[in-house]
């Protein structure tokens, strides 16, 4: 206080002794700019403090901002400010956060006439929430799909397989793609972007930003797509991308989350493992016939580029909510008859890997499924017969799977020598991205079938018929984007007793 009345006694007596050397007039007479001058001057230095305390901040540097300037504030500091001119505008924003750890910041914007001290910095671990924690946690955790709400505002049911409601795989959620953190020290979504560090090319997931009742959350939506057409450079994601093959017992790899504003890191959390399912290593078929272990993830791997199952029995899926994968860099065989993998009458399973049928009788066989999985995949090498000759097979009313990025190929018998079968009732299922070459018959065979959806086919070198839609049960099944070439007989074929086919987008 001393120091601004001195302030005003020196101003006052300068403005005095100028202004009196003139025409006598007042120093403060509107009409003189001199005297006007040097008040306002007076006026536009006063400073003022404008900060408040920080908690929680343990570790790393804080980032601040205020207009231009810029704070980095050490950890275990408890105390901040900044100084502002009298009548400015001041928005102070958390810049970046230390790594681990997300702060908010409240009362940081206003007009400064007076000192501020309650701009106080809150933060805490920043950390993931499960979108949907009760139906949603674990890897093959589906919830039902409200198609009146959106994917934030779902509420945490489980999905009924049998529903009369459900329409397709989408009519259910996949909780366990869906990975929520909270961005508390912004209020718009404005140049945020986030990432994750599943993969080395791009990570494993989609990222998205929404604002939910004045609160920015940013969550992901599901796999990146990927490029099958550069498999070394952004190879398509899927469950294997988030194992951790390299270590003794297998399990989820710790994944780190990276969110920006514009090329800023705003926030880094600590690398967490997202899920909680068991995992099995190699399991051996003839002693674990019925695999049946919900929630478990079994995982084959080895040294060297293939896997030998050491089987003669069916690697048989007979419990809901479990898991099949083959490590990326092994091709899985077996000796014996059937199928590799046989799946009956279960639902909300995950399948992905290379199959070599290695003269099996079929590569995958879907009986009685709904809400199954097969990913990335690739089978091939099947010779067929025992009613399962088929290399993918989706049979007696199998509703509402999703089958995505798959070749299936080598197929060398004729009974019946397909790549892919749909038939007995299957339907409402989804392919999307699928290739069938080179087998002893049809490339892609449907029968007693119908609402099913071909995305991006292709179908091609097969010693029949491309495509071929048989029998008058077929109704209503569509093809976009499909392509078939080099085939021995036609294209595409379509039986006279069929209809309600639909092509779009056909090469």
């Amino acid at each position: 206080m001393k120091g601004i009345l001195s302030k005003i006694l020196l101003f006052t007596i300068l403005a005095i002794s100028t202004n009196c050397l003139k025409a006598k007039k007042s120093p403060f007479d509107f009409n003189n700019p001199t005297g006007l001058f040097i008040w306002n001057f007076f006026l536009n230095n006063t400073k003022y403090k404008i900060g408040g305390t920080i908690t929680g901040h343990a570790s790393g540097s804080l980032i601040l901002r205020n207009n231009a300037e810029e704070k980095t504030i050490p950890s275990g500091t408890t105390k901040y400010e900044f100084e502002i001119s009298q009548n400015s505008s001041y928005e102070i924003i958390i810049k970046s956060n230390p790594s681990g750890i997300s702060c908010s910041i409240e009362n940081n914007k206003g007009i400064a006439n007076r000192n501020i001290d309650n701009a106080n910095i809150n933060c805490s671990e920043f950390k993931f929430t499960m979108l949907f924690p009760t139906n949603g946690r674990n890897w093959n955790d589906y919830i039902q799909r409200d198609y009146s709400k959106t994917l934030l505002s779902q509420t945490d049911t489980a999905c009924n397989p049998n529903a009369v409601t459900n329409r397709n795989y989408f009519s259910c959620i996949h909780g366990a793609e869906i990975i929520k953190f909270d961005v508390p020290s912004r209020s718009s979504c404005e140049n945020l972007t986030a990432s994750d560090d599943a993969t080395t090319t791009g990570g494993a997931f989609n990222w998205k930003c929404e604002v939910v009742s004045d609160k920015v959350v940013i969550y992901s939506t599901g796999f990146r797509n990927g490029d099958l057409g550069d498999l070394k450079a952004n190879p398509p994601s899927g469950l294997s991308s988030l194992i951790d093959w390299t270590v003794n017992p297998i399990g989820f790899k710790k994944i780190k989350i990276t969110i920006k504003d514009n090329t800023t890191t705003l926030l880094e959390s600590i690398p967490t493992v997202f899920w909680n399912n068991s995992f099995r290593t190699n399991a051996n078929c003839n002693l674990s016939v019925n695999a049946g272990e919900t929630n478990t993830i079994f995982v084959f791997t080895n040294g060297s580029s293939t896997f030998d199952l050491n089987s003669a029995a069916l690697c048989a899926m007979l419990s809901d909510k479990i898991s099949f994968v083959v490590n990326p860099s092994v091709k899985l065989f077996s000796t014996g008859s059937g199928a590799l993998i046989y799946n009956s009458a279960n639902n909300f399973q995950w399948i992905e890997g290379s199959f070599n049928g290695n003269g099996r009788n079929g590569g995958i066989f879907l009986d009685s499924m709904k809400f199954t999985v097969i990913r990335n995949s690739s089978i091939y090498n099947t010779t067929g017969g025992a009613g399962i000759g088929v290399n993918l097979g989706i049979n007696n009313s199998s509703k509402f799977n999703y089958i995505k990025n798959i070749q299936v190929g080598n197929m060398t018998s004729l009974t019946p020598g397909y790549g892919i079968r749909i038939f007995g009732n299957a339907s409402q299922n989804i392919l999307d991205t699928v290739s069938t070459y080179n087998n002893a018959s049809v490339g892609m065979y449907l029968e007693l079938s119908d609402n099913n959806l071909i995305l991006n086919s292709i179908s091609a070198s097969n010693a029949s018929h491309g495509i071929s839609l048989t029998n008058s049960s077929i109704i209503n099944t569509y093809f976009l984007n499909s392509t078939t070439a080099l085939n021995s007989q036609h294209g595409i074929s379509v039986s006279a007793s069929s209809n309600g086919q639909f092509f779009m987008n056909t090469l």
